[in-house]
């Protein structure tokens, strides 16, 4: 059985204003049994943004090193369904894992 997950925090939640929609920031998903997967998250505007400003500022190849995750859309029932989903795909990544702990979290 897949492990449910326990709390979803997201980094924008955190900032001031609160209304502010985010383009880019950090979440992390904390399962039942004790473990923690850190992402960094950016919105699809936010990669179209981006590469228009790379193309005004350089002639060469353009590239930036992505996020672990891309969304449309950066709000707390999104990201509670996309969390859901990877966590029922068992779609967290390896290098997401920030903390692996025997003790279940209650």
């Amino acid at each position: 059985m897949t492990p449910q997950i326990a709390s979803l925090w997201l980094e924008f939640e955190e900032w001031e204003p609160p209304d502010e929609v985010p383009d880019f920031f950090n979440m992390m998903i904390r399962l039942h049994d004790g473990r923690e997967y850190a992402l960094n998250v950016w919105t699809f505007a936010f990669v179209e943004q981006l590469r228009k400003e790379l193309h005004e500022e350089r002639s060469a190849p353009v590239f930036t090193v992505g996020p672990d995750l891309i969304v449309d859309v950066a709000d707390r029932p999104t990201l509670e369904a996309i969390a859901d989903r990877l966590v029922q795909e068992q779609s967290l990544r390896d290098e997401w894992l920030v903390r692996e702990d025997d003790t279940p979290i209650a």
